[in-house]
């Protein structure tokens, strides 16, 4: 698409942001000459200052985060810090937008854990909203564009177990389950069987784990910080309070063998998830994994 408009409208500002620019922002550009600026890591302030800049023709070095052109050289500014503060970020436009049947929603951002396989983009500290300020956001979604599903693009929903349960009788108060399906994901050692009581109260559609692995010393060096002990005991917990429950295995990991396929494929059985999903391990740029096969 930034190819069409470049030859179209030669003269417009292309720019790019996401995992992958943030990942690689010096070889997205120099791959990509359809895309004149990168906005590297959490875009809010500095996609707002780009913007600020470009109107008043400010030079663009003195904003962080940004990656662009310079006299046939790409340049990249110092890091833009992270907003520790989520609440202060204005909710999207979503009305700007034409009404869908589903909307993402991100009550917090960051994962504790180091898996070789996910760059982590937000960081390893959860920088969370508060309760009030989601169910606004979630209050207003559900009022104004009638959605038919609401899905949370939190790495790990449930991290902060002490605030998770406020949220859910939030949710639950507000009937968020009645008027919407809805769903999460979320790690084993974040979930116990009174929340999933919550989970089930609030009518959660299914709660999603990350498994990946059947195999103990392949979780351990994946940098899960779980084990099969934890993962049974999340699994029974969501069974025993009929919550439903997706999971996701990744097949192909290093160092994989057929012994280590083999006891993937016995848990995911012996868990019987509602919805099991498999992966193949891929080297995604600025991960561990990436990194071994270079």
């Amino acid at each position: 698409q930034a190819a069409l408009v470049k030859k179209h409208l030669p003269n417009t500002i292309t720019v790019i942001g996401g995992v992958h620019l943030t990942a690689l922002p010096k070889e997205t550009l120099q791959e990509f000459a359809s895309f004149d600026i990168g906005v590297v890591g959490e875009g809010e302030i500095t996609f707002y200052q780009l913007c600020e800049a470009l109107r008043t023709a400010d030079e663009l070095s003195t904003i962080n985060g940004l990656a662009f052109r310079q006299n046939g050289a790409i340049k990249i500014t110092a890091p833009r810090q992270r907003i520790a503060d989520q609440d202060s970020i204005p909710f999207p436009a979503w009305d700007l937008l034409p009404a869908a049947k589903t909307y993402y929603v991100q009550s917090e951002r960051g994962c504790p854990f180091s898996c070789i396989f996910c760059m982590n983009p937000n960081g390893k500290v959860a920088r969370k909203r508060s309760v009030q300020n989601v169910m606004d956001e979630l209050n207003w979604i559900i009022k104004d564009f009638k959605p038919k599903r609401i899905s949370f693009g939190d790495e790990l929903f449930s991290v902060d177990m002490p605030r998770t349960r406020l949220l859910l009788d939030a949710m639950f108060e507000n009937k968020i389950g009645e008027q919407v399906a809805w769903d999460v994901q979320t790690h084993v050692h974040f979930v116990d069987a009174p929340m999933f009581r919550q989970f089930k109260k609030a009518n959660v559609e299914r709660v999603e784990l990350g498994i990946e692995t059947g195999d103990e010393e392949s979780l351990r060096k994946m940098g899960k910080g779980t084990n099969l002990e934890k993962i049974m005991a999340a699994c029974d917990a969501a069974k025993s309070e009929g919550v439903k429950i997706g999971t996701f295995f990744l097949l192909g990991q290093p160092n994989e063998s057929m012994k280590s396929l083999t006891s993937t494929i016995n848990l995911a059985v012996k868990l019987n998830p509602d919805l099991p999903m498999f992966g193949l391990m891929t080297p995604y740029p600025g991960t561990e994994v990436a990194k071994m096969a270079a």
